[in-house]
């Protein structure tokens, strides 16, 4: 995408992860980061995009973690026909990667302003298992303060 917001720019995204290999061991959940945290699900591994961004979601670091939310998309994921997690975006993940010959990868990125950066994201990216943000999003000529973002 051309004209990306300047917060955009700002996020240090880890490379896309086959899901299958963070279900499977290949990957260990420990290399997920215990902070806070934005993260996408993806159906390939290249530059997030509007057609390829299936969910985003976020994690506040106090009461949820990356490593333990995206622990438990790998519990739910990975239990075919398992009870339903009650959570919309996580359901409708586990039914795209359900269906033969569907992909799926996830990248996370360390910041502490997760809930207008979410926002920004799902408004840039109209991911199709995320409903839509009704809180205040990032404005595209937006910066994140440099104490919010992190390597992870």
């Amino acid at each position: 995408m051309s004209d990306m917001p300047i917060w955009y720019g700002q996020l240090r995204w880890r490379a896309a992860v086959p899901f299958a290999r963070l279900i499977d061991g290949t990957v260990s959940r420990s290399d997920i980061v215990e902070g806070s945290g934005l993260y996408a699900f993806t159906s390939d591994d290249q530059a997030l995009s509007a057609g390829t961004v299936l969910y985003v979601g976020k994690t506040d670091g106090v009461t949820q973690s990356l490593r333990r939310r995206l622990g438990q998309y790998v519990n739910r994921l990975g239990k075919t026909g398992g009870p339903s997690s009650g959570h919309a975006g996580m359901e409708r993940l586990a039914a795209y990667y359900a269906e033969p010959g569907n992909s799926l990868y996830v990248r996370w990125c360390g910041c502490t302003l997760t809930r207008e950066t979410e926002g920004g994201l799902i408004d840039l990216f109209s991911p199709r298992f995320n409903g839509k943000y009704e809180g205040r999003a990032l404005a595209d000529d937006e910066r994140i303060p440099a104490m919010h973002l992190y390597d992870a």
